[in-house]
Parts: structure tokens; sequence; C-alpha cells
């Protein structure tokens, strides 16, 4: 099934398979295409997964999202709160198992109030907390949290915190004062590629490394000494 379907796509697809190819009825239609726009008073924004296997919907799940990072339509980090055990695994298992055909979506704040299709990088460090919740019906809430493995993010709340990490991670050798001379070039060369963020605080900023930032880093680097020389 195309990644880009519409719910009503969707249930269509699955209706026909339950009903031996019948169409989807008007009524069911048209209240998939409501559910296409989350309404103006949700409180967070959802994450929905959706697996499939052979010519059939596996899991259809969504979850709450308390904290996320996204650019060029990349999901790097994500939290999101499950209220059951299952579906909380469910979404950890798809971002191990790969075996099954998944695709991601996600909308409010950030990604807008419709459903925004997602592709999330190839694996993920994962963390389940699961909380016990008195009073709550199943006992327990898990809170998720996910950051992709390969992914060059940056999150730093001022340009001292980003110059020391981007220090950390180009091979350059840099001296810690150039960092006030050099931030404005490095802003502007396009070594970062600036993320979306949402939870994480208003003042705090996420950036992604760009494919060849260490050349464009070396260049400024050279650019800078040529310069100032060595001072």
């Amino acid at each position: 099934m195309s990644a880009t379907a519409t719910q009503a796509d969707r249930l269509a697809t699955i209706y026909a398979q339950v009903t031996g190819g019948k169409e989807l009825p008007d009524d069911l239609a048209a209240e998939a295409l409501k559910q296409e726009t989350q309404p103006d008073d949700a409180p967070l924004p959802e994450l929905h997964l959706m697996v499939y296997g052979e010519e059939k919907m596996l899991a259809d799940l969504r979850a709450n999202l308390t904290a996320a990072v996204t650019s060029d339509g990349s999901l790097y980090y994500f939290e999101i709160t499950c209220s059951s055990d299952a579906t909380a695994h469910a979404f950890m298992a798809a971002l191990v198992d790969k075996s099954k055909e998944r695709t991601w979506e996600a909308r409010g704040e950030i990604f807008g109030p419709k459903w925004k299709n997602l592709e999330l990088p190839t694996g993920f460090h994962i963390r389940d907390t699961r909380m016990a919740i008195q009073g709550w019906h199943s006992g327990s809430i898990h809170h998720v949290a996910a950051l992709a493995k390969d992914a060059d993010l940056i999150i730093a709340d001022n340009d001292d915190v980003l110059w020391r990490k981007i220090r950390e991670r180009c091979t350059c050798p840099t001296m810690v004062h150039w960092g006030e001379a050099m931030m404005p070039t490095i802003k502007s060369s396009g070594i970062l590629m600036d993320a979306e963020t949402w939870g994480i605080g208003d003042e705090t900023k996420a950036y992604i490394f760009a494919p060849d930032a260490q050349d464009l880093f070396d260049r400024i680097v050279s650019d800078h000494v040529l310069e100032f020389g060595l001072k």
C-alpha cells in the first residue's frame, strides 16, 4: 500500500479485504476523511504507525507525541506515551523489525493539522519507562523515547554549546576561542540543516549535520587560519 494513501484509502482497502471486494460505503468514507485533520482542541501531536503483511494490514496504532525532532521529512528523535503494554511494544518492535512494510505519519503542532508522512532512519536507541499510575484503568503508562543511531543530530541552547559539539564531531583541529568569529560563517555555510522541534524547550535548537559537513568545516577553518593565523 502506498505510503501516501489517505485514511479513506486505507480503510477502503481493509474493507475490501474483509468483505470480499465490496466498496467502502459513502458514510464510512466521509468519516475517514474527517479523521484526516486533527481537531483544534487536541492536546498533543499524534504519531501513527501502520504495519503491513502480504495484502493486509497487521497493525494500525496511534500514540501521543510528547517530544520530537524532525528535518526534511525525517523523524530523528521522538517520545511517545502509550496506555497499554501491547501498543508500546508494537511501536518499539516496528523500530527494530525491518521484515514488514511500515508507514509512519504524524499530525499536530510542527507537523500541521493533517497527517504528514515521515521517513525514519534505519536504527534507533530505544528507552522505555513503564510508570505505575494509581487508579489508571490499565495500571501503568509507557513513556517510549527513540533516538536515531546514525543521525548527526546536534541539540544546543546557545552558540557556545553548538560550537563545542561541532568541534567534537569534526576532525579538523581548532581553538576553543575561534567559535565567536567562526559561528556566523558556519551557520550560513550549509553545514547545519535546521530541524523542527516539539517538546524539548523553546530556547533549545536542533540541527542535522549535512552530508558534506566535514569538508565545509575544513574549508572554513582553512580560511580562518589564512586570515587570522593561529591566534
